[in-house]
């Protein structure tokens, strides 16, 4: 009888404890993603701490609830969570780029300056850290550096823009493609 109720306790703490895991962890990213694209901050900041909680060492879920936080104007909650996802991991460039942009907004000007620029030795693509650096070159007083900074950076982003596009492009035209094959398939 014992031996049964130990079991059961152990049934009844896992499965409560392990509930938190039921989804993948891109499940909760596209989730969440999907609550913030649709301002449903609170429920997508709900769902991050259920996420978190699950996959702890997540510095894309931290980032994220980073974010949450920020459109929810709770600054230094995000701070501290973009802080946690570059300790998790040191080349998450997003991370950096986001801590930048609160730190501006801060007023810390020097330090976003440091974020924008770790951002782009990390990955020298990102058009928005040029464009956050560029924006903290201003405020520093470097006009000239500032100009560089900001026409470079919307010329990536530009250029990713275009590349997304054809991408999408590219991908309807297959869907197309596999429709029309499908019809023929199905009128033989």
């Amino acid at each position: 009888m014992k031996k049964i109720l130990l079991t059961s306790l152990v049934f009844i703490i896992c499965g409560a404890g392990c509930s938190v895991l039921a989804k993948a962890h891109d499940d909760y990213t596209y989730e969440i993603l999907d609550l913030n694209y649709n301002k449903k901050y609170q429920e997508a900041l709900n769902l991050a701490n259920i996420a978190i909680s699950g996959y702890p060492t997540s510095a894309e879920l931290y980032y994220l609830r980073g974010i949450t936080y920020d459109d929810l104007n709770n600054k230094k909650a995000a701070l501290a969570d973009f802080d946690k996802a570059i300790s998790l991991n040191s080349k998450y460039d997003d991370a950096y780029l986001y801590r930048g942009m609160i730190k501006s907004d801060l007023g810390s000007i020097q330090s976003a300056y440091v974020d924008f620029t770790t951002c782009i030795r990390i990955n020298p693509k990102n058009g928005n850290c040029y464009v956050g650096r560029g924006t903290v070159k201003l405020e520093l007083g470097d006009l000239d550096g500032s100009m560089r900074d900001l026409e470079y950076g919307t010329e990536l982003i530009e250029k990713h823009q275009k590349e997304m596009h054809e991408e999408i492009d590219k991908l309807i035209k297959e869907s197309d493609d596999l429709i029309e094959e499908s019809k023929k398939e199905l009128d033989k």
